[in-house]
């Protein structure tokens, strides 16, 4: 994936961002939450 994390779905959230293809490390932190929330994303260039 490329750009912005987003989310896929409200219960989706894809966080392969091909790191070691020099794209960002990109994390979701999940607090319980029953559907998923973009603020919730992370990343490191």
């Amino acid at each position: 994936m490329t750009g912005v994390p987003r989310l896929q779905s409200p219960m989706m959230a894809c966080v392969d961002y091909s790191a070691a293809k020099g794209g960002p490390l990109v994390a979701y932190r999940w607090s319980g939450e029953p559907e998923l929330d973009s603020r919730n994303f992370f990343q490191v260039a």
